[in-house]
């Protein structure tokens, strides 16, 4: 049993706030299309960066 299942038959109206909020997120999708070039350009030393003791991206081809 889910924890979706769990919520849907004890707390019904907390169930479908929690359902429009996951459906009002919009999903961003890209159009561009990355090349070879593009993901090396991504990959290489100078693109990432160590930031509080995690390596981070900065940079995003």
């Amino acid at each position: 049993m889910s924890i979706g299942n769990i919520i849907r038959s004890k707390q019904p109206d907390v169930y479908r706030e929690l359902v429009k909020i996951t459906n009002n997120k919009k999903i961003r999708k890209t159009d561009k299309k990355l090349s070879f070039e593009d993901f090396e350009k991504m990959m290489c030393h100078d693109s990432y960066k160590r930031v509080g003791g995690a390596i981070r991206q900065v940079k995003n081809g």
